[in-house]
């Protein structure tokens, strides 16, 4: 049986505007956000698509096309990563192509936006916590213990639960106080 070829331009249709607009998809990544060239809405896909132009698309991603309409380019992972009630993340550790990956720094960089806020630095012991909190995720391959945290960064217990609430706020991380733990 013959392989039918990609289909690898798109056109997205804003949902809040119905501006249209004819994009080139990527072939080795799900592109989950997308800016309306007309109003300039943030798309974010549709609860159970892989990405933009799957929801909002005339033709489904590249790797959709290429499977047998489930989503093989997430397999395995969510898509997106609840920080806080009513607000998700893409998931970026799934990207692990250099090209991705530059596209998405290329992405932050081009527009203001969390980068800039969070560029600003955190007074201490914010960062003390925030910092302690990167590197034992780095050193343990895991999400920390809050005593772990504690312990990193010099401070009570008491202290770091108040903190890792604060950079919850700051959509740095996600706390499961019940759990007392990090997410």
């Amino acid at each position: 049986m013959p392989e039918t070829a990609l289909v690898l331009e798109s056109t997205i249709t804003c949902p809040n505007c119905g501006h249209r607009a004819t994009e080139t998809m990527p072939t080795d990544a799900c592109q989950y956000f997308y800016d309306c060239k007309a109003c300039g809405a943030l798309l974010k896909p549709k609860s159970g698509d892989c990405c933009v132009f799957c929801s909002y698309g005339s033709v489904p991603c590249p790797p959709i096309q290429a499977g047998d309409g489930a989503p093989s380019c997430c397999a395995g992972n969510a898509a997106a990563v609840g920080i806080r009630p009513g607000a998700q993340r893409p998931d970026w550790s799934v990207v692990t192509r250099a090209a991705a990956s530059d596209a998405l720094l290329a992405r932050d960089s081009s527009r203001p936006g969390p980068v800039e806020a969070w560029s600003i630095g955190l007074p201490q012991p914010q960062h003390a916590v925030w910092r302690a909190t990167i590197t034992l995720f780095a050193r343990l391959g895991r999400a920390p213990a809050w005593a772990e945290v504690a312990a990193e960064a010099n401070l009570s217990e008491r202290a770091v639960d108040e903190i890792l609430c604060e950079l919850e706020g700051y959509d740095l991380l996600a706390v499961d106080k019940g759990r007392r733990s990090i997410s």
